[in-house]
């Protein structure tokens, strides 16, 4: 929690009137409330689930990448076998979702141009290109890989600003944390699988077929303080041999947003 109240993309992006930190705040405390549901609601939804699913729907009202929540709830529940709430989770929030999709659809016109067409085309500044296939998709995938692992993981460690993240060391320290991050997010995944990897790995999966041109650290801002936490743990498990408790750090962190 320390880390992440420090790190310097966090404190950056803090003074800014951005969406970044509300996002990050409210991403927060839907995993806690949907961790909160789990935990004392295991029989049918009560309170905590119908919080959940409205603090999700508001976050994605935020920012349209909140919609990773909704992807990680999703996989929460199938992945469990609990069925009925995958259920009415997905209808819930496809029924809050719904009016201001419908509204944007309306708002745009005949010749509108939306964040979703935006972000299906090619180019943004040449729309006469056409949208993306496969190919181009794949080509994102293959961009925002070598960006985040050899250039944003290391400013999210010493800042976008930082002198210090420049040339070798940048791409030296930005792949060796991300290794770090997502081997401790594999590992979490693999023996638990909580609300918190999976969120992460729906969010990492977005940021990969983002449009090349807003690639971007403040893209990773909404998981800093998790990828934090599975760096610490990664780093633990490869050079210590030892095993880091995650899901109680996790649950601070998500305590923390809480309390705010």
């Amino acid at each position: 929690t320390m880390a992440a109240a420090f790190n310097p993309v966090i404190v950056n992006y803090s003074h800014w009137i951005l969406s970044e930190i509300p996002f990050l705040f409210f991403s927060l405390l839907s995993l806690k409330l949907l961790l909160e549901s789990e935990t004392r609601e295991q029989q049918k939804p009560g309170r905590w689930f119908w919080l959940a699913l409205a603090c999700i729907a508001f976050t994605a009202h935020i920012r349209a990448v909140g919609l990773a929540l909704a992807g990680a709830g999703v996989l929460y529940y199938a992945l469990h076998r609990k069925w009925k709430k995958l259920v009415l989770f997905s209808l819930c929030l496809a029924l809050l979702l719904a009016p201001w999709m419908i509204r944007n659809h309306l708002a745009r016109g005949n010749n509108g141009v939306t964040y979703t067409s935006q972000f299906l085309q090619k180019d943004i500044w040449s729309p006469e290109k056409g949208t993306v296939g496969i190919a181009d998709l794949v080509s994102r995938i293959k961009f925002n890989i070598q960006a985040y692992s050899t250039k944003h993981f290391a400013q999210m460690i010493f800042g976008s600003e930082n002198e210090t993240a420049k040339g070798f060391a940048l791409s030296a320290v930005s792949l060796l944390a991300a290794f770090l991050a997502y081997f401790g997010l594999l590992r979490n995944l693999f023996t638990t699988a909580h609300i918190f990897e999976l969120y992460a790995i729906s969010y990492t999966g977005v940021l990969l077929i983002w449009p090349e041109i807003w690639s971007d650290v403040r893209l990773l801002l909404p998981i800093v303080p998790l990828l934090l936490i599975y760096l610490a743990d990664g780093a633990a498990a490869r050079f210590l041999k030892r095993k880091l408790s995650v899901y109680p750090c996790l649950l601070y962190t998500s305590d923390a947003a809480d309390e705010l």
